[in-house]
């Protein structure tokens, strides 16, 4: 055994041959072994995907550096770069770094994909340490290292590598991508970066490195007239007809709903240019497939960056009448108010960017810009009511207060507690608080909370989307885990967007297929800006209490600060701590204060030289 090992080094370290002059394609067919964890497990034959072969091309090509494939799920883009690795490590040593969304599924893909392939290749093999010289996160070879990791802050800032590759990065935190491409530079001119993604949301950071250079489009070849064109879902002509993926609709026995299964096995795709239309079988896939091609869609940019895209379409396991059925099934959820399903369809399927809708001004409509006839007192102030509702008892603490608008003063009006939501509504509108300016905490019993903002309700027409539009209470949650989230403008804030969630109604219900639209906010950012508030360390800003008492004050004083090893980024991070025996009121604030940052009465732009200014005036120097 000892001297099979040693043979074998001899072997590898004395080898003068020629470096290899295929592609990557060709030498994975030579070298590699797929075990069984892959959909197609043994020799990998890549000229089946002919989708993947131009971007691995362009891995060797020494005029690009940026390797882009926003591409559908299950089509081999991820197999493709594990393909890469064992290449490179062959023919172009270099230091290694791959990312996955956390630490879990790095693990997962190293344990079961990566090393049972490297351990099937003769060359590489007898480098590889054995399974208990192998650490977590790291294969240490004898002429270079293979790192992989979740998109974690530690990693970002660790040492430098010849090649990158971001495995799904539209699930990293914004400005993530950005930070681990920074781990590239010490290796200029000869370094590689690979980013394999489905697209999330337009507007992201993936989409902007997406579109930073060339933009190539996998289209298919129509058999009749030879033509090239994108895989349209769905493609209106001048005449009001449609190409792409057309089927019969078929109703249900009730006349009016669509019979989802028996209108998608009709499924056909058409040629925009000559209406020639395409059936489902194995043969036309194939012909599809073997005939398609990359065209350049998008030309200018910077050079060195090749971004590829393809739809989930190419892959022939997958008939037509799956596609229909998805889309179908989306739009019946979304026409409910639910759009989830359609994001997943439009970004997993067609491999595009998603665009939501656009939204009302929660902003304006919260601090009254619209309401006709404002009285002084409304034209200055917005009244804000929080409500925490505990598991114990069923009883609601709520708190109201009034926020100037242009940020100065804020002034507690009310506090207490309340058994029923009959009771905490007749107090909102003793305090003339409208029902878009409540909030919820969700933290209990989630799904009531969500069906009890629905129902506290009114409809306000929008002056500027020029609709009538449905406004209710808010459902909210503290998030312990982010300090900020990035919002479709660009900003970053102490709250996200709003979600949309399920409340669940039962079909009978007048209800059904209202969304509420959930706002998470950062415990730890929120609770440190509302400590200094009350403490008055904010200079300019009032933050007042209408009269003492000992329970609120206690409660305001319930949580303390402390470090928390955080299981993601494997680093320590200060985390606000219950140290009191209830927080209710604490909770009540904090949540007040995410609303009125909503409302642009105070500001939520998030700023992390802020949050250290807090807390070095809170005397912690972290």
């Amino acid at each position: 055994m000892l001297q099979s090992t040693i043979d074998n080094f001899v072997d590898i370290f004395t080898d003068v041959s020629k470096p290899y002059s295929g592609s990557i394609a060709d030498w994975a067919k030579e070298n590699i072994i797929l075990p069984e964890v892959y959909g197609q497990p043994g020799k990998l034959d890549l000229s089946t995907s002919p989708w993947l072969l131009a971007p691995l091309e362009d891995v060797l090509n020494p005029k690009v550096t940026t390797v882009i494939k926003i591409m559908a799920v299950r089509v081999g883009k991820s197999m493709s770069d594990e393909a890469t690795i064992p290449f490179w490590l062959s023919q172009a040593v270099g230091p290694i770094l791959r990312i996955h969304q956390d630490d879990e599924s790095a693990s997962a893909a190293v344990e079961t994909k990566l090393l049972p392939m490297l351990r099937g290749i003769d060359c590489i093999a007898p480098l590889l340490p054995q399974k208990k010289g192998i650490k977590k996160g790291l294969i240490n070879l004898p002429n270079t290292f293979i790192r992989y990791a979740g998109d974690k802050e530690s990693v970002a800032h660790s040492i430098g590598v010849r090649y990158l590759i971001l495995d799904e990065a539209h699930m990293y935190d914004a400005g993530m991508i950005e930070k681990f491409i920074a781990r590239t530079i010490d290796f200029a001119g000869r370094r590689k970066i690979i980013i394999s993604s489905t697209p999330n949301e337009t507007g992201s950071e993936l989409e902007k490195y997406y579109l930073s250079g060339k933009v190539f489009e996998w289209h298919w070849k129509c058999a009749n007239c030879e033509r090239y064109q994108p895989y349209w879902w769905s493609r209106q002509r001048a005449d009001n007809s449609y190409a792409g993926f057309n089927w019969d609709t078929i109703l249900l026995p009730d006349g009016e709903h669509t019979d989802i299964a028996k209108s998608a096995k009709t499924t056909w795709l058409e040629c925009y240019h000559c209406r020639h239309q395409i059936c489902d079988n194995l043969e036309n896939r194939r012909k599809l497939n073997d005939n398609g091609k990359y065209i350049c869609i998008k030309n200018d940019g910077d050079a060195t960056i090749h971004s590829y895209t393809c739809p989930l379409f190419v892959n022939i396991n997958l008939p037509f009448e799956f596609f229909t059925t998805e889309y179908l099934k989306a739009k019946r959820q979304k026409q409910l108010g639910l759009d989830e399903d359609m994001r997943t369809f439009i970004t997993g399927k067609l491999a595009r960017f998603y665009k939501s809708e656009q939204l009302s001004d929660d902003s304006k409509i919260m601090r009254g810009d619209y309401i006709p006839n404002p009285t002084d007192y409304e034209k200055e102030w917005v009244n804000i009511m929080t409500i925490d509702w505990q598991a114990a008892g069923d009883v609601k603490y709520y708190l109201i207060r009034a926020w100037h608008k242009n940020g100065t003063e804020s002034r507690r009006l009310a506090f207490g507690v309340c058994r029923t939501w009959e009771e905490i509504d007749d107090i909102r509108k003793k305090w003339n608080v409208r029902n878009a300016c409540v909030g919820v905490d969700t933290g209990w019993n989630t799904t009531t909370a969500y069906q009890v903002c629905i129902k506290h309700f009114e409809n306000f027409r929008d002056p500027t989307l020029n609709r009538e539009i449905f406004i209710s209470w808010i459902p909210m949650k503290g998030d312990g885990n982010k300090l900020s989230y990035m919002h479709e403008d660009k900003t970053s804030r102490y709250y996200a967007p709003t979600s949309k969630q399920d409340p669940l109604w039962s079909q009978d219900s007048k209800f059904y297929g209202r969304t509420a639209k959930l706002v998470l906010w950062s415990n730890f950012s929120i609770k440190t800006i509302l400590f200094n508030l009350r403490d008055n360390k904010l200079p300019g800003i009032k933050w007042l209490v209408d009269i003492k008492d000992g329970e609120y004050e206690r409660q305001m004083y319930s949580e303390g600060l402390f470090d928390e090893l955080d299981k993601k980024t494997g680093t320590k991070k200060l985390r606000w701590k219950k140290v009191g025996d209830a927080n209710e009121y604490l909770d009540c604030e904090a949540m007040n204060l995410t609303l009125a940052m909503r409302t642009k009465c105070f500001s939520g732009t998030a700023n992390e030289d802020e949050l250290k200014d807090f807390l070095l005036k809170d005397g912690i120097n972290k």
